[in-house]
């Protein structure tokens, strides 16, 4: 999926590969930082008001 968001930025936005890579490091990080909230909010929290809001 990684590099088909790649091409992607590359083909239909029309920018180059290094920014295609940049995204993806965007994504990744995203992803990282939203794990970590939400493991920080099932700890300290509780499983039910987290799945609840």
């Amino acid at each position: 999926m990684w590099g088909v968001r790649r091409m992607y930025v590359f083909d239909e936005v029309g920018g180059r590969m290094g920014k295609g890579g940049f995204v993806m490091v965007i994504q990744w990080v995203g992803g990282m930082l939203g794990e970590l909230v939400g493991g920080w909010l099932y700890e300290g929290v509780g499983v039910k008001k987290v799945m609840i809001g």
